[in-house]
């Protein structure tokens, strides 16, 4: 019976050897063996036509350099013919040519790519000449890349720089604080409008709203509560994104949740962040071309925040093209988690910690300014090696601005904190953290949790009577505000000038429990207000949301009550009252 199942094995051995034999001598070597891919469709697939150029913004005569990618064929190899069309008209046939735009307008340039066997692609791009970009630059006399602990200064100016005269109307500057931002990323507003753009498209795509409004509660809650609830739990996205796709019931009532499995897990999670954000994302603040402000608002939160400063410039409207240019400058928490880091050369992260550290081992933290920055703190754990941390600028051994010695802290488990001095080099650069222990065993030296840089132009914030419990008499308060509604007309003529309904209004309600005109008392002094916003388009806009809405960060740490019961109409005439004390 054995010998009967090895010559069965061994025929069918034969069998298939033979057969593959007369397979592969079947098929006839192809004539070009170069050209191993299968398409499906048949034959090369289409040239991928691709334009770029030195800028695509010019004085005329404007000479732009035209060019054709090196990605254009799939083959790498293929002789490929080129077509430049300006405004339709063939203006050369070669690869990279070169082109002057005598005239303003805006000319649409297409590049047309073509193969051998007659497939094509085309790329366009626009051309506008008449006037350049305007470069807009937002200039900084206090630290550019880090918010303190403590409240202190950003002292700030815009610049605009364009071949045309400036207008100050076309520029607007804004300030916001973003008290969570997804990942601990460094993101520029835009990029996380962006974002909350995809999310909101897909809620208005589907059948979210059957079930759920922004602001008010059905038989679910609406997309605010839920936003208020979990904007700054770390775990909340993964949850809420399966929840979409999944559905359920349990957390808010015994109502069933839908099942959403059109979504995929990327537009789940861009619907999650939208909604998350709705309870954070106040107004952009709008704020002068030049001043002083106070980072004060991430005072008293855990949250991994953001202060986000833009600057966009719209030129002219007598040009060809109105052209917007911006810059945006992000703050990041001095705190930084060492997990955080930019790269890392013969170092592990496990646990958000940096493990397996060695002789030599750094991390690097990318385009740092050190201004005021006065200490750097670390905290670690070392479980039997002493040694020291240095800081080098560009490159691991670059100049030395600081050196840490730390000891032994007994565990690994066990973190203390060592702090040491450095010197600003000058400008933004590249920070790289150098473990050094020049004598063996060197190995397995520390784990670092998080650094710290402290520093910063501190702002002493002088703390007022919270509104309501004023120490001024009835009498006073009584008399204060008879001096503000115009009742001292013939002693103070700066203060009788304005709007009758809006000093009105200031007297009726709580304003003057926290303003005064002349002086500052828990908020800022009318007048001071008023200077501050002249001759600015947006104030009446901003203030009357203000008034509204209430809030903090602009003047101080104390916030300013909302007024819901207002009109949008009597907060306006109330602001048109205080901006008219200036004139």
């Amino acid at each position: 019976m054995l010998a009967e199942k090895k010559r069965l094995f061994a025929f069918l051995a034969v069998f298939f050897i033979a057969f593959a034999l007369y397979d592969c001598k079947s098929v006839k070597p192809r004539a070009n063996t170069r050209v191993e891919r299968n398409n499906h469709s048949g034959g090369n697939p289409a040239p991928v036509a691709n334009i770029s150029t030195n800028d695509t913004f010019g004085l005329a005569p404007f000479k732009a350099a035209l060019r054709s990618k090196s990605n254009d064929d799939h083959d790498g190899n293929e002789k490929l013919a080129y077509q430049w069309t300006v405004n339709n008209e063939i203006i050369s046939t070669e690869p990279n040519p070169t082109f002057t735009f005598p005239n303003n307008g805006n000319y649409y340039v297409v590049l047309k790519v073509t193969n051998s066997i007659g497939k094509s692609s085309m790329d366009t791009v626009e051309i506008k000449v008449g006037h350049s970009l305007p470069k807009v630059t937002i200039l900084v006399s206090d630290n550019s890349t880090f918010f303190f602990e403590r409240p202190t200064t950003f002292r700030y100016a815009v610049e605009v720089n364009e071949n045309k005269e400036f207008d100050r109307d076309k520029l607007r500057v804004t300030m916001k604080y973003l008290p969570h931002v997804a990942d601990d990323a460094v993101v520029t507003d835009d990029r996380q409008k962006e974002n909350y753009e995809v999310g909101r498209n897909l809620l208005a795509t589907n059948d979210c709203k059957t079930c759920h409004q922004v602001m008010g509660k059905s038989s679910v809650p609406s997309f605010m509560q839920v936003s208020e609830k979990y904007w700054n739990n770390k775990n909340a996205i993964d949850r809420m994104a399966n929840k979409i796709i999944t559905g359920g019931s349990g957390v808010w009532g015994v109502q069933v949740m839908s099942a959403h499995p059109q979504l995929s897990r990327e537009e789940a999670t861009a619907v999650v962040k939208y909604i998350l954000s709705m309870a954070v994302d106040k107004p952009d603040m709008e704020i002068p071309q030049a001043g002083t402000e106070v980072l004060n608002e991430h005072i008293g939160s855990d949250s991994e925040g953001r202060y986000v400063f833009k600057a966009s410039y719209t030129d002219k409207r007598d040009a060809v093209t109105q052209l917007t240019s911006k810059d945006v400058m992000v703050l990041r928490p001095s705190k930084v988690e060492a997990e955080q880091a930019d790269f890392v050369g013969d170092i592990k992260i496990e646990k958000g910690t940096l493990n397996h550290i060695n002789n030599r081992s750094y991390f690097v933290l990318k385009n740092i300014d050190l201004k005021d920055v006065h200490r750097l703190r670390y905290r670690y754990s070392s479980k039997d090696m002493d040694a020291a941390i240095e800081v080098h600028i560009d490159a691991p051994g670059g100049q030395l601005v600081s050196t840490a010695s730390y000891k032994v802290t007994g565990a690994w488990e066990r973190y203390e904190e060592v702090s040491t001095t450095l010197t600003d080099p000058g400008g933004k650069h590249d920070l790289y953290f150098v473990f050094v222990k020049a004598d063996a065993p060197n190995t397995y030296l520390a784990a670092l949790d998080w650094i710290r840089f402290e520093g910063g132009r501190e702002v002493k914030i002088v703390e007022r009577a919270a509104p309501g419990k004023t120490k001024l008499s009835k009498a006073g308060i009584k008399k204060e505000r008879a001096a503000t509604t115009g009742r001292r007309i013939g002693k103070d003529k700066a203060y009788s000038k304005g709007k009758k309904l809006g000093e009105v209004l200031l007297a009726k309600n709580d304003c003057y429990t926290c303003h005064r005109i002349g002086e500052k008392l828990v908020g800022p002094a009318f007048i001071d207000v008023a200077r501050r916003y002249q001759n600015r388009s947006f104030a009446i806009s901003t203030l009357t949301n203000k008034v509204l809405l209430g809030g903090s960060g602009n003047w101080g740490r104390v916030p300013m009550l909302p007024h819901p019961h207002l009109s949008r109409k009597d907060a306006a005439e109330m602001v048109r009252y205080i901006l008219s004390l200036r004139k």
